[in-house]
């Protein structure tokens, strides 16, 4: 069976009553939850492609040039 839900906050539930496991980054997943691996016999995951799109009206915006510059700089720092 396969629950699908776009937010952090179903998918946590999901998991939380017992009902599902789930892939979530490392730092998304709540504390709480333990953290299934090799011991449970699921090896790693392979890496995925994250793309960050901004619209062309964003570009003279200075909020959105720092959360786009945070967003790219965590991303890299969280890749291999």
């Amino acid at each position: 069976m396969v629950y699908n839900s776009s937010s952090l906050a179903g998918q946590v539930g999901a998991v939380e009553s017992g009902l599902a496991v789930a892939v979530l980054t490392q730092c998304s997943a709540p504390s709480h939850l333990e953290v299934l691996g090799r011991d449970h016999g699921l090896g790693p995951l392979e890496p995925m492609e994250v793309s960050v799109f901004r619209s062309q009206a964003s570009q003279n915006s200075e909020a959105v040039n720092r959360l786009h510059a945070l967003l790219v700089k965590t991303l890299r720092i969280a890749s291999p």
